[in-house]
């Protein structure tokens, strides 16, 4: 086999590879960044805890940002098995961790094993996606804006779509991120041109808003009018948050589209 066919059958391998892991869903790997909004949404409590006992797992709660948690928690499923030794995040005495919890029967076991568990220390807070620390007090204020929007984006479409709109109006990224990750849930028309979004929030938004106000403006332009310029048929309303919503997603997707 020539240098160049080796090099073609390598370039092969990877492209398989990286097809595979892209078709692969977000559920069956644990090193898909769900990024903060994404663990705060898939935890049943979001807490900051004190190691007690490693060798227990044992975790007393010092301040609870999501959901009702006891004084003390005992963690299951706590470390990659599949990561190499000198990655595995064993509990340690008297550490502190910002955790996003899942209840499996009377423990709780953090999202995505290890990387649903954030070394504290001070006020920086390690977090393994990240290469520089963030926070922990900028970080707990996201937590809690996006504990309360997240509620009230479960109550109905019409609360959906304000909280969504309050999101796109925060300063917060954090909060943005994620009603634009959400945006692509509520607009129901996908793009038949993905080269419009990139693969990101923000291109999948402007990817959607983009088709959806196309498809909207053709169906209006097709309507009879009368002669006095009135459209016949039904009326079409929107609300005005509804309105609101659709123009902070265009307007948010571009300021974020690569």
């Amino acid at each position: 086999m020539s240098i160049d066919q080796s090099h073609r059958t390598l370039r092969g391998l990877l492209l398989c590879s990286l097809l595979f892991l892209a078709a692969a869903p977000a559920g069956a790997t644990q090193y898909f960044d769900l990024g903060l909004h994404g663990r705060v949404q898939a935890s049943d409590i979001v807490v900051l805890g004190c190691v007690v006992d490693p060798a227990l797992a044992l975790v007393s709660v010092e301040r609870v940002f999501k959901g009702e948690a006891p004084k003390q928690i005992t963690l299951i499923a706590y470390i990659d098995g599949f990561a190499v030794p000198a990655q595995r995040k064993p509990l340690m005495a008297n550490a502190r961790e910002l955790l996003f919890l899942r209840k499996k029967d009377d423990a709780y076991a953090p999202v995505q094993d290890q990387y649903g568990r954030l070394a504290v220390d001070g006020d920086r807070l390690i977090d393994s996606f990240r290469a520089e620390p963030r926070s922990l007090s900028q970080t707990v204020a996201s937590i809690q804006r996006l504990v309360a929007l997240q509620a009230r984006a479960a109550r109905g479409d019409a609360e959906a779509d304000a909280a969504y709109v309050a999101a796109l109006k925060n300063s917060d990224s954090e909060l943005r991120m994620w009603a634009l990750w959400k945006a692509k849930d509520r607009i129901k028309v996908p793009s038949p041109h993905p080269m419009l979004g990139s693969r990101n929030a923000a291109g999948l938004v402007a990817n959607t808003v983009v088709t959806w106000r196309l498809q909207r403006a053709a169906r209006l332009h097709e309507r009879p009018r009368s002669r006095f310029g009135i459209t016949s048929g039904p009326r079409q309303t929107k609300t005005a948050g509804q309105r609101t919503l659709n123009y902070c997603f265009s307007y948010t997707a571009t300021l974020f589209t690569v």
